[in-house]
């Protein structure tokens, strides 16, 4: 604030000397703890002042705290110029930013959320910011949604289509530092291949089970048997046949074991309930041959 003083230089020293401002109170440190442009700003405004005033009555008089304080706030000065900077600085390089994949997704995130911290109070320089972090929230839901993995892949591309047009609709207007025709089939294509690779883990699992299906009890064969009938949804074509394969070999194992247990049971019965059994099996031959004639 301007000093209220006679317009002697001896008498504007004293003057000085008595009203100089708190040149310690105004270069703080703790003014680049917690960095908000605004507040920058406001201590560029403020500094600025008392430099002029400090360079005015450097004219007229000559005093040690008047040149130690202008050093300070001239120091001072460009410190916060080189800090606004900075702002600027990572807020335009934001627009050199690439996205490849969920990490840069999440990464991009976290420091256009900063900057937003950063820029509390300048609403102008607000508005991309806000933009780009709407579009980021988009895309992370719409990994999220595509990562569904109760999603048949049927549901799964009509899910990317509809989701696809929803985002273009609402950037028409916008302008951001990513294509969105880049960006969204590159997301598409990243799910589509961890999609392939949980399909392929799930059968492989699968076929390592079956390689003992050859040992394997009744009450072990059924339960593999109804794991291979009900697969999840991103099962791939590709391993579906693999999984009907599978199946076979379940199967013809399941069919052996009753065949064993037939057989084992068949022992057991007294000979007049064998002779009748037998009977009864000549008569179901006989009746499904004459069927098939």
């Amino acid at each position: 604030m301007p000093l209220c003083c006679p317009d002697n230089s001896e008498t504007l020293s004293g003057c000085y000397r008595k009203q100089c401002p708190d040149v310690t109170g105004i270069c703080r440190e703790d003014a680049f703890r917690i960095i908000r442009l605004a507040k920058i700003r406001g201590l560029q405004k403020t500094a600025g002042d008392y430099i002029s005033e400090a360079n005015e009555l450097s004219i007229e008089i000559t005093l040690e705290i008047l040149n130690d304080n202008l050093t300070h706030l001239l120091e001072f000065m460009n410190k916060l110029k080189e800090t606004e900077k900075e702002i600027m600085d990572q807020a335009i390089a934001l627009w050199d930013t690439k996205i490849y994949s969920e990490k840069d997704l999440d990464d991009i995130q976290f420091k256009v959320a900063e900057l937003i911290q950063t820029f509390e109070g300048c609403e102008r320089d607000l508005s991309d910011l806000y933009a780009m972090e709407k579009a980021l929230q988009m895309f992370h839901r719409f990994c999220l949604q595509l990562k569904d993995d109760q999603l048949t892949w049927t549901q799964f591309h009509k899910l990317a289509e509809k989701l696809v047009k929803e985002i273009k609709v609402n950037f028409e207007e916008e302008e951001l530092p990513w294509s969105i025709d880049e960006i969204l089939p590159r997301f598409i294509n990243n799910i589509t291949q961890q999609r392939n690779e949980m399909s392929s883990t799930w059968v492989n699992n699968i076929k390592s089970e079956c390689t003992l299906i050859f040992t394997m009890k009744t009450i072990d064969a059924n339960h593999l048997y109804t794991k291979t009938n009900n697969p999840p949804p991103y099962i791939t074509e590709h391993d579906m046949k693999d999984l009907s394969k599978i199946n076979t070999q379940i199967e013809e194992h399941l069919n052996k074991l009753a065949i064993e247990w037939l057989i084992e049971k068949f022992r057991e019965l007294p000979d007049s309930s064998k002779e009748e059994f037998l009977e009864r099996v000549k008569g179901i031959l006989e009746g499904d041959h004459s069927k098939k004639t």
